[in-house]
């Protein structure tokens, strides 16, 4: 799988993918983009995206409007390019390559922000200072099994030592047109707008994670290069899913994460996969779904 990253968390967890043929490198369709992000404060209904609304922000800290560096770095300017609070933003970023196996493992690091001048800017970009939130965010990023299933594992930590609430909305954004599937079976079915939670999920009470199938639907019903089928596993459970727009597939996951004090966290573990066909698929969804135990 041919995958491709950009400021993480900020901008896309995983910006896009599509199966690649090793023989050649030909490539299939993109599946994935913009996954397990903060999407630059997106609104949870993002009628209108680049105006930056925070209706429903993406991101709240102890109540109150959270952003990520790259969010404070790039975006907090009318202009949208001043680096106003640092080149950086506090990210550090590392990686590592295991030479038996090929996986890669990127890790990162960054403090989450909040302004300090309005409480809950209608358009943060609008904020002039900032303070951080006393929350830490870690990120590991796993490519496994041929590349086939991109793993994060997100560790949201109490850096001052109090406890502290999250609730973290990811921007799932899939190429279309798509058909649905929640939990590991049945049929992939058109998207419709509106909330899953619970059995809607596909899931049952004794598991800790959710399934999320797509299957990009462009010239016939055929699963091939063209398109292709994929999952996203989700460890806890979402407190919910809601599909946004059945045109441009807007899927957004939300947590509550209640981190208790004295440096204690709480992680959020998400997988993506892309394949050819439903028994490729099935053996990656084990693999991926097995994986949550690391």
């Amino acid at each position: 799988m041919g995958s491709w990253l950009s400021y993480s968390i900020g901008s896309c967890g995983l910006c896009g993918s599509r199966v690649r043929n090793p023989l050649d490198s030909s490539a299939g369709t993109s599946l994935w983009g913009w996954n397990s992000s903060n999407y630059d404060g997106y609104s949870e209904f993002p009628t209108a995206p680049a105006s930056g609304s925070n209706a429903d922000p993406l991101m709240l800290v102890d109540g109150k409007l959270a952003m990520d560096a790259n969010m404070v770095v790039n975006r907090t300017s009318a202009s949208q390019s001043a680096y106003r609070f640092g080149p950086s933003g506090g990210i550090t970023t590392s990686y590592s390559i295991n030479q038996t196996n090929g996986d890669v493992t990127i890790n990162e690091s960054q403090p989450l922000y909040r302004c300090l001048d309005q409480a809950d800017p209608a358009d943060w970009k609008r904020c002039g200072s900032v303070t951080q939130t006393g929350v830490r965010f870690n990120r590991v990023v796993t490519a496994t099994a041929d590349h086939a299933i991109w793993r994060t594992a997100d560790t949201y930590v109490s850096a001052d030592g109090k406890a502290h609430n999250v609730r973290a909305t990811y921007v799932n954004y899939e190429y279309g047109p798509l058909g649905y599937r929640f939990g590991t079976t049945g049929t992939y079915a058109a998207s419709t707008k509106g909330d899953k939670s619970g059995a809607a999920l596909g899931v049952v009470a004794k598991n800790a994670y959710a399934v999320l199938g797509v299957k990009y639907d462009r010239d016939d019903a055929t699963i091939s290069a063209i398109n292709p089928v994929g999952d996203i596993v989700m460890s806890p459970r979402p407190a919910l899913i809601r599909v946004i727009n059945p045109t441009d597939k807007y899927v957004y996951a939300r947590w509550s994460l209640p981190i208790a004090a004295k440096g204690k966290s709480v992680t959020v573990k998400q997988a993506f996969t892309n394949a050819l066909g439903d028994a490729r698929l099935t053996k990656l969804r084990g693999l991926a779904i097995a994986g949550l135990a690391k």
